[in-house]
């Protein structure tokens, strides 16, 4: 199984630290590829879309195109889509059956199942606030760490110097990072039973930044099952990135498995 990873709001694939290999060791995966979102990354000459569907397609067509240039589009993808990337891979996963055998979605949430201050909760909206006026970016690095990390300081402070310097040498323009919160809150989910393609919700019991009612709902809304953290934060490859790869691992085999003749 090779897997696409998805990013959320304001994030690059460099924030995924050390989950593909995990993935590839832990989680069985023959490969893990990660694309930037339009506007960020590798991406930052695409404009930023203010709705889920033009990002999909965004990201689809770069992904189509990199299958056929490496020759793998006959292979079995699975699709992990963290918080907005998880938003992604639903939309995908609705409008374009079969392009993926399973799907996994991470700490996410939908309009039609929660509300605004459930999606992004009011501390996270103070965190981000008193990010905007940090004085360094280290500082604002930390405090949107200690927004998305369940960990204690302690043991999350050894991705802090890759976090400030991912971020000096990607500086994140406002408007794209704005035109994806439009995206974001806009975006309604699918329609329930649209999506035919094995998809699982995982959710963190300790995130700060939406509240884990809102992959509750969905789950329940999209008739989809669900797995629990008891401690991870919304940033779950961070906090136990060995536990995520194991059961994107166990549902890519039991979705396989279901469907053998």
């Amino acid at each position: 199984m090779r897997w696409l990873l998805i990013r959320g709001l304001g994030r690059l694939c460099a924030h995924w630290h050390d989950f593909p290999q995990i993935m590839r060791e832990q989680g069985g995966a023959s490969e893990a590829i990660c694309l930037n979102l339009p506007g960020f990354g590798e991406a930052s000459n695409r404009a930023t879309p203010v709705c889920v569907p033009r990002t999909t397609d965004d990201l689809r067509a770069r992904w189509l195109e990199r299958c056929e240039q490496a020759g793998t589009t006959g292979e079995p993808w699975g699709v992990l889509g963290l918080s907005l990337g998880g938003m992604v891979a639903l939309d995908w996963l609705e409008r374009f059956p079969g392009e993926f055998a399973c799907g996994v979605v991470v700490n996410t949430s939908i309009g039609a199942s929660s509300h605004p201050f459930e999606r992004m909760t009011p501390t996270a909206l103070l965190a981000g606030a008193k990010s905007v006026v940090a004085g360094s970016v280290r500082t604002r690095e930390r405090r949107v760490l200690d927004l998305t990390s369940g960990k204690p300081d302690a043991a999350a402070e050894k991705y802090l110097d890759d976090r400030e310097a991912i971020a000096k040498a990607n500086p994140i323009a406002p408007l794209p990072f704005v035109r994806q919160l439009l995206a974001a809150a806009r975006y309604p989910g699918p329609t329930p039973g649209a999506i035919t393609t094995p998809c699982l919700v995982v959710v963190a019991e300790g995130d700060k930044l939406a509240s884990p009612r809102c992959s509750e709902r969905l789950a329940e809304r999209l008739g989809m099952p669900i797995e629990r953290h008891p401690w991870a934060g919304h940033d779950f490859n961070l906090d136990d990135p060995v536990w995520l790869a194991e059961r994107a691992r166990e549902w890519a085999r039991n979705t396989i498995n279901a469907s053998a003749p």
